[in-house]
Parts: C-alpha cells; sequence; structure tokens
C-alpha cells in the first residue's frame, strides 16, 4: 500500500539526515501517520468502480475526497513563502472544496470551488471523466512535496502562522476521515472490504432486560467560558479553528443532565409508541419532512418484521443484540423524543444547551479528560461502529465516545470573533447561517486530536448521516437547589471582578424609589407589591440606559450583558425589569440567569 513506501521514504531520509531539525522530523510523522489511516480507509472500497459511488446525494461522489485531502492540504502549504508549485492545474481546482447543501431543498447556499448537481446523470458522468490511478498519482506527488516542504523549506515553527498552516492541513484531513465513514455506512456491503478489518459479531451479543435506569445527575451550576482566548505567542499556542476562539463568559444554572446518551432500548420505547406518527412531538416542519421523506425510524434503523440496526462493516443486527448502544438520530429526532419524554415523566426536559454540556462533561465532572487518560473511550478508529454503555456504574456522568452529541445551540460566533483564519475563509462562516446545530464530543470515528473542550462540530437538524446522539436535560427553573461553597465562591469571585461594575440606587430612583431598590438588592428576601412593581417596569428603560452608560459599552464593543439573580423566587421583577432589554434595538444579546 501507499502507505508503507511513504514510511519506507520517511525512514531513510531521517536515517540520512540525523541533524536534522526535531521539528521537522515531528510534523513529518504527523502527517504521516495521518496518511497511512486515510490509506487504509480507501483501501476498505472494494473496487476502482465503487470510487463513482455517491452513496449520500448531499454529498460528492468517493472519488472526489481522494483528490481532496491532498488537494487542500497544498492549497495550505502554499502559503508558505517561497511554496507556489503547480501540481495538476485542474485537479488543484475542482478539489479544493467540498458541499453542504441545504437538507431540505438540496440546493447550495454557500460558493465553494467545487462543482455539485443534484441531477444524478450529470454528476455520474462528470466524474467518471477522472480516473482513480491519476487521483492516486496526484495524491503521491503532493505529499512528497509535502514532505519536501516539511524538511527543506526553512519553516518558522516558533510562528503562529506557520503553526496554524500545519494544524489546519492535518486536521482537515482527521476531520475527513470520519466524513468517509459516513459515506461507508450508507454503501452496500459489496462495495467494501470485510477481510482486512476484525470486528466484533453483535449478532451474538445478549443484552439482559431490562435496562437499567439512565440516572439523572444533579450540577450546580454556575459562571463558566466557551471557547479559548486569541493567542499570539509560540510559546503558549494552542490551535484552535476559528470557531473556537475568543473566550466568552456564561452563566449556567442548575440542571439534572442524564448519565449517559440515550440508548437504542430507550429510543425504541419512543418509536413502538407512534413516535413518528404523532404530530406534537414534532416542529411543525420537522414533521413535514418525516412524513414527506417516509422516516419511521432513525436511518441506521431497518424494518423488516423486526427492528434490524446497522453499522458500517456489520448490517442486519437484531435490535435486540445492540439495546445497549448509544442511538444515533438527527437533532429533530432526538427534540422529539425529549417532548415524549417530558410528558411521559411529568418534567421540562430538553437538550443541553452549548454552555451546559461543556460545564457538565469537561468542568464540573472532568469525566471527558478522566475518560481519555484511562484509556477506556470508543474512539480514534479502534471500531467501525458504537459499543455498549455501562450503565452500572451511572452514578457519575460518563462519556465513551462512539457519537457526538447534540445540543440545543445554534452554530454561531462567539463575542468577540475576529473572522476566518486567513488560510480558510468561510470555514465556519458559512455556516452561521441558523440552520446549522452545535454537536461535542466524538465519534469512534473521531480523532483523539479533536477531543478538546473548545471543539465544536455543527450539522443541519436534519442531517441523518452523522454519528450523533444525545442525553437529555432536567431544568430545574427557578429554585433553591443549594449550592457547593465551590459554586458559590465561583459566583461571588464572579461578581466580584473588578470588570464588572455595581450602579448605586441614585441612578434610577427619587429618594422613595432608591429605598425599593435598596430593598430588592439589599435584603435577603423581598417581595414588591403591586405599585412597586408599577414603579420598577417604568424605570425600567431609565435603568437599561444608565447601565449601558457605565458599561462604557462605546469603548469596550460589548455585545452581551448576563443579569445573574441571586435568589430569583418567581421572577417577577425581573420579568419587568428585563422586558426593554428583550425589545433592544441596539443589537445586544442579554442571558438572564436565576440562581
Amino acid at each position: 500500500m501507499g502507505s508503507l513506501k511513504y514510511k519506507q521514504t520517511f525512514d531513510n531520509y531521517y536515517h540520512v539526515n540525523g541533524d536534522t531539525d526535531s521539528n521537522c522530523i515531528n510534523w513529518c510523522k504527523k502527517f504521516h501517520q495521518i496518511w497511512e489511516r486515510s490509506d487504509y480507509l480507501f483501501g476498505l472500497i472494494r473496487s476502482s468502480d465503487d470510487f463513482y459511488r455517491q452513496p449520500i446525494k448531499l454529498r460528492l461522489p468517493l472519488l472526489f475526497y481522494l483528490g481532496h485531502l491532498p488537494c487542500f492540504s497544498w492549497v495550505q502549504f502554499q502559503n508558505f513563502d517561497g511554496v507556489n508549485k503547480t501540481i495538476d492545474v485542474l485537479f488543484d481546482e475542482i478539489f479544493q472544496r467540498g458541499v453542504d447543501p441545504d437538507v431540505s431543498t438540496g440546493i447550495v447556499n454557500h460558493k465553494h470551488s467545487s462543482r455539485f448537481s443534484i441531477n444524478d446523470d450529470q454528476e455520474k458522468d462528470y466524474w467518471q471523466s477522472f480516473s482513480v490511478p491519476s487521483i492516486n498519482e496526484y495524491k503521491l506527488k503532493v505529499r512528497s512535496e509535502i514532505e519536501n516542504v516539511l524538511m527543506n523549506g526553512n519553516l518558522n515553527f516558533d510562528d503562529v502562522q506557520t503553526l496554524n498552516i500545519l494544524n489546519v492541513a492535518l486536521e482537515h484531513e482527521i476531520m475527513h476521515q470520519e466524513t468517509l465513514m459516513y459515506l461507508y455506512a450508507q454503501l452496500p456491503l459489496e462495495a467494501l472490504r470485510l477481510d482486512i478489518v476484525n470486528e466484533e459479531d453483535f449478532r451474538l451479543c445478549h443484552v439482559t432486560l431490562p435496562l437499567p435506569d439512565n440516572k439523572w445527575i444533579q450540577l450546580p451550576g454556575g459562571q463558566i467560558s466557551l471557547g479559548k482566548p486569541y493567542n499570539e505567542k509560540s510559546t503558549t499556542f494552542s490551535f484552535g479553528w476559528d470557531n473556537e476562539f475568543p473566550c466568552e463568559p456564561t452563566y449556567a444554572s442548575s440542571f439534572e443532565l442524564q448519565s449517559h446518551p440515550v440508548r437504542i432500548g430507550d429510543f425504541l420505547q419512543f418509536v413502538l409508541d407512534n413516535g413518528y406518527t404523532t404530530k406534537k412531538w414534532w416542529d411543525h416542519d420537522a414533521f413535514e419532512w418525516i412524513i414527506e421523506s417516509k422516516i419511521c425510524h432513525p436511518t441506521s434503523w431497518s424494518y423488516d418484521n423486526s427492528y434490524r440496526v446497522n453499522f458500517i462493516l456489520q448490517r442486519d443486527i437484531p435490535i435486540e443484540s445492540v439495546l445497549d448502544h448509544p442511538v444515533t438520530v438527527t437533532q429533530v429526532e432526538a427534540k422529539a423524543y425529549c417532548r415524549w419524554l417530558s410528558q411521559k415523566t411529568g418534567y421540562e426536559i430538553d437538550l443541553p444547551t452549548e454552555a451546559e454540556w461543556v460545564y457538565a462533561m469537561w468542568d464540573w465532572s472532568k469525566c471527558i479528560p478522566m475518560t481519555l487518560a484511562d484509556g477506556k473511550h470508543n474512539v480514534n478508529f479502534s471500531h467501525l461502529h458504537t459499543m455498549p454503555i455501562n450503565s452500572c456504574t451511572d452514578k457519575n456522568l460518563q462519556w465513551q465516545g462512539s457519537a457526538f452529541e447534540w445540543t440545543s445551540s445554534i452554530f454561531r460566533p462567539f463575542s468577540g470573533y475576529h473572522g476566518s483564519l486567513p488560510t480558510y475563509p468561510g470555514y465556519s462562516s458559512d455556516f452561521f447561517d441558523d440552520r446549522h446545530f452545535v454537536l461535542l464530543g466524538g465519534s469512534f470515528a473521531t480523532d483523539s486530536k479533536l477531543i478538546r473542550r473548545t471543539f465544536r462540530n455543527w450539522f443541519q437538524d436534519k442531517y441523518v448521516y452523522v454519528f450523533a446522539t444525545f442525553r437529555c436535560v432536567k431544568r430545574n427553573g427557578h429554585t433553591d437547589f443549594p449550592l457547593t461553597m465551590t459554586d458559590r465562591e465561583r459566583i461571588i469571585n464572579t461578581l466580584s471582578n473588578p470588570n464588572h461594575r455595581t450602579i448605586s440606587s441614585e441612578y434610577f430612583y427619587d429618594a422613595h424609589g432608591s429605598a425599593i431598590y435598596e430593598q430588592i438588592t439589599q435584603l435577603d428576601e423581598y417581595y414588591l407589591y403591586n405599585q412597586e412593581l408599577k414603579l420598577l417596569q417604568q424605570r425600567a428603560i431609565d435603568m437599561k440606559t444608565t447601565i449601558l452608560q457605565h458599561s462604557n459599552i462605546q469603548t469596550h464593543s460589548l455585545s452581551k450583558f448576563h443579569i445573574i439573580e441571586l435568589g430569583c423566587g418567581d421572577g417577577s421583577k425581573v420579568e419587568k425589569f428585563l422586558l426593554p432589554w428583550v425589545k433592544s434595538k441596539e443589537n445586544i444579546s442579554v442571558s438572564y440567569h436565576p440562581v
């Protein structure tokens, strides 16, 4: 295979040039490791003819990805000084970028270099004009040039721009290795080689019923931050894609989160309870979509007198054998399940927000970093399928990988976003369209390099091919849930931040109003009379104006305010106060956090 040839070439080069900069050696090793995996994955395709298959009609044929991975890397490397070689004029153009059409219409809403047609015949004829050997030859030429630049290009590895280019090229290929698995899962088995992978035969598994309960884990909430700060120092460099920056402070109120993702056995109950034909569980457009598309169960399932589940290299597994695996669904299916479960339990149940998920899985429980450390996870292509969830340990939050997890959060830039990385314009901004939602964590086909606190994946809510599961959140609303001393200290320290301002009552009221303000803000508990509520409502706009003036919004370019109320009661007084902010025309985002 090509990977063996490249490994030998690299080892020989390293042996001859023993005094080569260790950075050159290390980066060559990183690229070779990724190339070897890409070659292995493309090697799963049975024949050259199978490369012309287009298993997902919203994506390009498999042949495109064979050329796209080397092409994109070479486009990145051409940003280095003195690197301007054209490998192949046509291939350098057509393989630059893929497509992400609207799931409902098939229309591409952003401009990419790659062509795309929803006409099957046109698409097939176009791609069959290129041969697999010619694209493989192109791939080998690109890799040779990349290796030459790494070893002889005098790259400055202390330069942040250099490090960004290298990481963009590397992580892009890593991400598309997972994309290949989405495509392979939709191929007929005869298009794949089954003789080079040794997978467990789940048809022989027996799941003990009933499944253990998915425990609710109570979290106190608190101040957290999403993303990470911009940093131009190479000594403290930490790569991230543009959407991972900057650091955005936010607040998570207390909530309960399921110990682990919803399992196939859990979701089966929703299916058997007419979940896909009961309109009230679905948003209007989602229900129209599942009816029109004749969707009756998750895409990875099939039905012929009984339900069966399909993995990449294993098909028609009796559902009884994998009831304890995480279910993989779209976001609209996950939301419908949450509504169904809400009625079953009487609780307000939803998908977690991005902030809640990060806080729970990374900060509060630290279950992801601990799982990565002990190696008991299903990421990094250790398997080509999900794995059973160990519900016996669900007294705490747990994470194994296997599938990304949906959140309810729209994919958006963080406050203070500087824009795209210079060498990859539109990577994120093409999808800041209110149609894509954030997924977090990682799947069995996600490289561990991407399993980091700030990494954000995103897909449309009706995209059926992503390896994505979910867990439910139960929000406590207005509650007297006790905070730990650690959480209390975190809140107090946040409120004591010297950059935060406390505005005196004198700005809002006359003598009588000032007294009311003092009572509202200083006493442990105070319930307003109707007259006092009316006064608060009358002065709400003045209070907003004063807060804006004293926040230096003009000099700090602030666009988001967090209003934290300690001791929220029924929220009646804050409702009056928030009204002018909700109706604001100043493009200000306000988050209200009752504690």
